[in-house]
């Protein structure tokens, strides 16, 4: 089986297991890492042999067969089964992905989501935002808690799968008090079976040991925070980008890359692969008043390659406690004044009619915007049926659920 770039073969009547991975190629050269184990009675210790092997030269196989049969004897046919685990997994290798007919393959009914609207199944995704406004409270604190299947709540659909939080920030306690104080907030004792690698080196450096923890530990979702560090290089620099998001797509699993903004700049810092890479981005905002134990979040649909761009999502933080609880809850960007610019116009002239008729100048003067823009918005919004112009120069939502 290949698995994230892992080769595992067994041989069932003779009970050895061979692991192979980080490949590297250089011309005809393919050298490999190989662990050898056994499930053989009478082995308290199922490792039997771990070396690096170039699986195109003969004289290596020998000298591997040589030294398996003076530790083991007859336990295996080893020259047998060193030349076949040689042979299967350069074939596999070469072969690189299996070629597929597109007319053969089955449409999609709908876009396919790990968590709904987040995080596309199987899809590099992107969350950025200014430092301290809560990215990490979001991407690696309450998405892992609702992807562990212990939250059905918040407006958010997701097929729940083990997370691994690739970390470049903080550290292990520092997550994990985050994540208890989540579950205590929406009043869950179950612990949150997410998965930590403190990390240091650039993703790319370290990819082939996090490739095996994926297929080992069956990972549904990878979170990288963040992007930054994890890159290793200068983030303007077109090839370190591409090859973080190389590194990526070498997962084959859902990830989410969590990113900074330089101040001032409304765009992920660095090269514009990082947007052009990403095939599902959200900008994150937040606002909080000095003293106060809450904090206002507003997500923004910045890009999806399938689909449309969704409204502002928005959440109410509350941290209660000592900080020991952390309560979320859904809020409508359009009522917190420093998040609602964030929100379309016309959807929150809408918005603002909810609470009542009102005149094109009242609407343009309560959003701060422009009357003719207002008009132009209101006129769009008459023809598709949803606002009614009324007596005295008014107007008024055609449903009252119109949002």
């Amino acid at each position: 089986t290949i698995t994230h770039g892992v080769y595992s073969l067994s041989w069932q009547e003779e009970q050895i297991a061979v692991r192979v991975n980080r490949l590297r190629s250089s011309h005809d050269t393919v050298t490999a890492q190989v662990l050898i184990t056994s499930s053989a009675p009478g082995f308290v210790d199922p490792h039997l042999h771990q070396a690096s092997l170039n699986l195109t030269s003969t004289a290596a196989r020998k000298t591997l067969i040589k030294q398996l049969q003076e530790d083991y004897g007859d336990l295996a046919p080893w020259s047998a089964l060193v030349a076949q685990l040689c042979a299967l997994v350069l074939t596999a290798y070469r072969a690189g992905e299996p070629l597929l007919n597109l007319g053969e393959l089955p449409p999609l009914e709908r876009i396919l989501y790990r968590l709904e609207p987040f995080l596309l199944e199987k899809e590099p995704n992107l969350l950025y935002g200014q430092g301290g406004t809560g990215k990490s409270l979001i991407g690696s604190g309450l998405f892992p808690t609702i992807l562990d299947g212990l939250i059905d709540q918040l407006g958010m659909r997701s097929e729940p799968g083990r997370v691994l939080i690739l970390d470049w920030e903080s550290g292990p306690y520092e997550l994990a008090d985050r994540l208890k104080a989540i579950r205590f907030g929406f009043g869950i004792d179950q612990a949150v079976n997410t998965l930590y690698r403190f990390c240091w080196q650039p993703l790319m450096a370290d990819i082939e040991e996090i490739q095996t923890i994926v297929a080992e530990k069956e990972i549904s979702v990878v979170v990288i925070d963040s992007v930054g560090p994890a890159c290793g290089g200068e983030p303007e620099s077109a090839q370190v980008v591409l090859d973080y998001f190389r590194a990526l797509r070498s997962l084959k699993v859902t990830t989410l890359s969590i990113d900074h903004v330089a101040k001032g700049q409304t765009d992920p810092f660095g090269s514009v692969y990082k947007t052009n890479s990403s095939r599902n981005i959200w900008e994150l905002r937040s606002a909080r008043e000095p003293g106060e134990d809450a904090l206002h979040i507003g997500l923004l649909h910045k890009k999806i390659n399938r689909g449309k761009l969704l409204r502002p999502r928005g959440f109410l933080v509350s941290f209660g406690e000592d900080g020991k609880k952390i309560r979320f809850a859904q809020e409508d960007v359009r009522d917190v004044p420093e998040l609602a610019p964030a929100a379309s116009l016309s959807s929150r002239i809408l918005y603002a009619l909810k609470s009542g008729k009102k005149t094109d100048l009242e609407i343009a003067n309560e959003l701060a915007k422009d009357v003719h823009e207002v008009q132009k918005a209101l006129s769009r919004h008459r023809h598709q049926g949803r606002v009614i112009e009324l007596e005295h120069g008014e107007w008024g939502l055609v449903s009252p659920a119109e949002n």
